[in-house]
């Protein structure tokens, strides 16, 4: 079931579109660091590009909140993040009484995470496999982070989600593009491997049996709003 829990983002698709076209050496800023998820992406204030500063503000606290109560969850049930950054979700959920795991390629975000998180979270590569048994977690949840999954290891990654949750409880935050806007989703930040319209998502899903719930994001689209 597609279900939004997140507050819709500050930047409209207009001003991404402008944005892109303004700064001409906006994939150049893009430096090996920042691909790699270190500090050009998340805390470089000067750079154009990423987070420009990515700290703890509680901005998750309400979406948390609505997630708790649509997934039923109580205090002592875990929850599982895969991409989880710094951990400022999943901290949301610890403050509610769950148990919590955070998994992420970024040695940098793990490093830098929320510090009641620094037993929680680990550096995982999760293309190759989640290090949890069948039907562990009450919820799965992933902001953002199955398009910079390569293309050959997304119906493995969506595999493995399929089985560590418990009743297909699990939500997935998806950026993704209308096939005209495709170009300007890779130029907005090349760190995406999958560029797919929301139908594509669709599609992907049903081959897998991905019976859990999803936000399909429009990140850049063909209005002027």
């Amino acid at each position: 079931m597609e279900i939004e829990f997140f507050e819709k983002p500050q930047r409209s698709s207009k001003v991404k579109k402008e944005m892109i076209l303004a700064d001409k050496d906006r994939l150049r800023k893009m430096t090996p660091d920042y691909e790699n998820f270190g500090f050009d992406y998340f805390d470089n204030r000067t750079s154009g590009v990423g987070y420009g500063g990515y700290i703890y503000n509680g901005r998750f606290r309400e979406t948390v909140r609505r997630m708790i109560e649509h997934y039923s969850l109580k205090k002592g049930d875990k929850v599982l993040e895969i991409g989880c950054a710094k951990g400022f979700l999943l901290i949301e959920f610890k403050k509610e009484g769950m148990i919590t795991k955070g998994v992420d390629i970024s040695e940098y975000a793990i490093s830098n995470c929320h510090p009641d998180l620094k037993d929680d979270l680990m550096v995982l590569d999760i293309t190759k496999g989640l290090p949890f048994e069948n039907g562990y977690f009450h919820l799965i949840t992933g902001k953002e982070v199955l398009p910079h999954i390569p293309k050959n290891k997304i119906e493995f990654v969506m595999k493995e989600i399929i089985r560590c949750s418990r009743n297909n409880r699990s939500f997935l935050e998806i950026h993704c593009s209308t096939k005209e806007q495709l170009r300007n989703f890779y130029l907005w930040d090349k760190t995406h491997k999958i560029l797919w319209t929301p139908q594509q998502w669709l599609g992907l899903f049903r081959k897998v049996g991905y019976k859990g719930d999803y936000h399909l994001k429009i990140l850049i689209n063909d209005k002027s709003e």
